[in-house]
């Protein structure tokens, strides 16, 4: 059960922070000479089942290693109420997950479901079902009711996620009234304001409408709405130009101009994770605190992220030069 005490959480912490892995740690997975051999790398760093599964099968271990962390974090967080913020994004991942196989005709498959969310997947897969949104909080509710709404007249999956996206983004900002760590503010204002620049550049690219740019910036940001409206009036150019004068210039910038020449936005996801990790790394040592907490979910977060990286690239044969130009900053 979560605990009151931040010294004893933050002890705990310390002594789990050592068995992050390092950015070289991962990059020898995808330098490894075979996939077989880079399992067994991932055993040797302590994945659950690695040393018994194929390497087809990675992605058990990673979710068997992040039920692990999550099991622990609610063991020992003194403010549960804040790391949920952090589990939030769970509980969104299964509603997406339930609509989506749901709108497909699949049916909802509850092995795309994971645990240690805020809400038991189970009872949301049922509320879900019998259409009992009031089960949800408010901004999930609302979310809910327009995909019905809109899908009475036409069935359009990708609302799914944008809908929803705005509504986890709402529901953080709501809650964030209540929680005074100055950690947990900054990172999700620069969360949003990461996610919507990227927004603005796909749709720019589309040619997407304004009243779509709307409806998909999320809320939350520093970057102000009617900032990121301006620079979506201007030619991609343009925009990108005025995007690179931002609060966050410095990390923006190479991921601004690697979309220039290539099209990807592997550099400019690379330069949000960073960022992030790095505001970590700011708030970490502050022992009577929860950020300590957070910032070993996160930097775990992150490092399965890499770990994920690292194994598709050897299974689909990518070098681990061109893996190694998009692997996020570790938190070891």
């Amino acid at each position: 059960m979560p605990q009151p005490s931040y010294p004893f959480a933050n002890i705990r912490i310390k002594v789990r922070e050592k068995s992050l892995l390092s950015r070289e740690k991962i990059l020898r997975l995808a330098g490894a000479a075979t996939a077989q051999e880079a399992m067994g790398l991932l055993a040797d760093y302590g994945y659950p089942g690695a040393e018994d599964t194929k390497p087809s099968s990675f992605e058990k271990c990673i979710s068997a290693e992040l039920r692990n962390v999550y099991s622990f974090i609610w063991e020992i967080t003194p403010e549960p109420e804040v790391t949920n913020l952090f589990f939030l994004q769970l509980d969104y991942h299964n509603l997406k997950a339930i609509l989506k196989s749901d709108a497909l005709g699949v049916g909802a498959a509850q092995n795309m479901l994971v645990n240690n969310g805020t809400i038991d997947p189970t009872a949301m897969f049922e509320a879900v079902k019998e259409k009992r949104y009031d089960f949800f909080p408010p901004e999930m509710e609302a979310a809910l009711t327009e995909i019905d709404r809109r899908f009475a007249v036409k069935v359009d999956v990708s609302l799914i996620g944008l809908l929803l996206d705005g509504a986890y983004a709402r529901q953080i900002e709501r809650e964030l009234k209540d929680v005074k760590e100055e950690f947990v503010h900054r990172y999700f204002r620069a969360l949003f304001d990461f996610i919507n620049v990227s927004a603005l550049i796909r749709l720019k690219r589309l040619d997407a409408g304004r009243e779509l740019m709307e409806r998909t910036l999320l809320p939350g940001g520093d970057l102000s709405f009617d900032y990121l409206r301006e620079a979506y009036e201007l030619s991609m150019e343009e925009m990108l130009n005025l995007l690179e004068k931002s609060a966050y210039q410095k990390e923006m910038t190479p991921g601004l101009e690697h979309f220039r020449q290539t099209g990807s936005f592997a550099v400019l996801i690379k330069a949000r994770n960073d960022y992030l990790i790095r505001l970590c790394l700011t708030y970490r040592k502050d022992m009577f605190s929860i950020a300590p907490v957070l910032c070993y979910l996160v930097g775990k977060m992150r490092e399965t992220q890499a770990v994920r990286m690292a194994m598709l690239a050897k299974l689909n044969n990518i070098s681990g030069r061109e893996i190694a130009e998009i692997l996020p900053e570790t938190i070891e």
